[in-house]
């Protein structure tokens, strides 16, 4: 009981989950699953308080910066008026991801079971539509050996795409899931020419892998990248807040999975590695 009640404790931990473990068992155990669930409650109260604040504070940091906005345009000093409006956009996209993060974290999405190939593929149709490069890697086929029969006296080696393999059913939260990938691709975009998006499955995992083309980042420990406010040496004169990835690392440790960096021969891939059923 109490192995089952660490590995309860574990997973919730892991994967974000605001259910409550169930108490049964001895009377000790169930006295210690209260007392599990009463701390988790306290800690989701606190990081709710927190994000609202969060949220509200930026919400709030909005109507000054709109009003900075205005009253730049009335100065004449055109080298001056430049300067302060760079400022004040720079001021706005942090706020703007603040406000970002801070929904991630109130979003008490349910987990669903769906084809992670079929979002993933809606996602890179929704770019491709917009004319953005942007690709998807076609699904692995599988090698299946056919044996010989009366007809034919040797085996055949065949191909097949096969279509629950095609499909990578899975149990997660897609619109998390969406957010955390269209991050990615945005990212590739932004610092590369190109985003290339692949997907891969096992019985039990599914990774997603984006690669851009063309980036040249000169920073030694991509892994920084995934602290708030953090941005590589290439992004210095491209607009952003530097939380993309911190929402992304976020979405992908709360279903239990991790997040990590690789140098491709074009760019950099950024790899996804998830479990198919949280």
């Amino acid at each position: 009981m109490l192995e089952n009640l660490a590995s309860d404790i574990r997973k919730a931990a892991t994967s974000g989950s605001i259910e409550e473990i169930p108490e049964r068992g001895a009377n000790e155990v169930k006295n210690l699953t209260s007392a599990v669930n009463a701390f988790f409650a306290s800690e989701r109260q606190r990081l709710e308080q927190r994000a609202l604040l969060l949220s509200g504070i930026s919400h709030d940091l909005g109507t000054p910066a709109t009003r900075l906005k205005l009253r730049t345009a009335l100065i004449d000093d055109q080298i001056l008026r430049e300067k302060l409006d760079r400022d004040i956009d720079q001021m706005t996209d942090m706020i703007d991801g603040v406000l970002s993060y801070t929904r991630h974290e109130m979003d008490t999405e349910a987990p669903r079971k769906i084809s992670m190939r079929s979002l993933v593929e809606a996602i890179v149709d929704d770019y491709q539509d917009l004319g953005k490069p942007v690709t998807l890697e076609a699904p692995d086929k599988i090698n299946l050996d056919r044996l010989g029969n009366v007809f034919s006296q040797t085996s055949e080696n065949t191909q097949i795409l096969i279509r629950d393999h095609q499909r990578v059913l899975c149990k997660c939260r897609p619109n998390a899931i969406r957010r955390a990938l269209t991050n990615l691709i945005e990212n590739a975009l932004k610092y590369g020419e190109e985003a290339q998006v692949a997907l891969h499955a096992t019985a039990d995992h599914f990774t997603i892998v984006v690669s851009d083309r063309g980036s040249h980042t000169s920073f030694e420990q991509p892994e920084k990248l995934l602290e708030p406010f953090v941005r590589g040496e290439n992004a210095k004169l491209l607009k952003g807040a530097g939380l993309g990835l911190t929402i992304t690392n976020s979405v992908v440790k709360n279903h239990g999975g991790t997040l990590s960096f690789s140098q491709g021969q074009n760019g950099l891939e950024v790899v996804m590695d998830l479990p198919r059923w949280i």
